[in-house]
């Protein structure tokens, strides 16, 4: 299922909002140079990309097809290919993909493939090029969807849904921004672990549970730093929350998160 352009940029905008927060709490050192920081946006649209292709369609279909395509001439078999070999059924089995894939898959998912491949190359050139901080995070990015992906059917399949969501959209492009210049602190990526808790709260169903956890986290952390006006002015965020949800999750809830985000950044510089 393919994302409409407006709500593909709105929910691109929400990892560029917390890149730019990353940026904030490594400005203590002075902020990256603007191509750097042009390099690390294209790199989170490569993560969105590649997580929407993967976790957001309906393979489970594509699948089921598969397993029922008998049609297709079998590939040339290798020289000296017994009848029965694991190189005869591997040869039918090519075959058929070749049928299932020139006739049903191409057609159907020909350009989600085609983006995912693009996305996929992307991420790991501009990552590489980025450095290996940048390179770190975009092999957890590209390898997070594919955990969601197997996990679907089973009990935690959902919550490993909203993990990868929780990564992918806050939690890994707050830790690029973090460390695009220098190597973040222990408290900045306490901090991005915390966000993406909240926020797989928010895109899992609305879990109040994981989402008051992840602003618990964060304002936890910047308690323990010490830092003490941006503790404040996060807990002032975080209480409209509270109140709209009424032990659930309110309407706006993530626009307070990202809000209190921003206030938590400039603290932790």
């Amino acid at each position: 299922m393919t994302l409409p352009a407006s709500r593909r940029a709105i929910r691109l905008a929400t990892p560029a909002a917390a890149l730019g927060c990353g940026l904030i709490a490594s400005g203590g050192a002075g902020l990256p140079p603007a191509l750097s920081i042009a390099l690390a946006l294209a790199t989170i649209v490569a993560w969105q990309f590649w997580r929407e292709a993967l976790a957001e369609n309906n393979w489970d279909l594509a699948l089921a097809g598969w397993r029922a395509w008998r049609s297709g001439e079998p590939l040339p078999a290798l020289p000296y290919t017994e009848p029965g070999s694991d190189a005869h059924r591997l040869s039918i089995a090519g075959g058929q993909f070749r049928d299932f894939a020139r006739r049903r898959l191409i057609p159907a998912y020909g350009p989600i493939i085609g983006g995912a491949i693009a996305a996929l190359v992307a991420a790991a050139l501009l990552g590489w090029a980025l450095g290996p901080w940048a390179l770190a995070l975009s092999l957890a990015a590209l390898l997070s969807p594919q955990v969601a992906v197997l996990g679907r059917g089973l009990a935690f399949g959902p919550g490993l849904a909203a993990a990868d969501a929780g990564l992918v959209e806050l939690g890994l492009p707050f830790a690029l921004g973090a460390g695009l210049l220098a190597a973040p602190t222990g408290a900045q990526l306490a901090l991005a672990g915390a966000v993406a808790m909240a926020w797989a709260g928010l895109r899992a169903g609305r879990n109040p549970r994981v989402w008051q956890a992840g602003n618990a986290a964060a304002l936890a952390v910047l308690a323990a730093g010490r830092h003490s006006v941006g503790a404040f002015l996060f807990a002032l965020c975080w209480l409209p929350q509270l109140l709209g949800g009424l032990g659930g999750v309110s309407r706006h809830a993530g626009r307070w998160l990202m809000a209190g985000l921003l206030v938590a950044s400039i603290a932790v510089q």
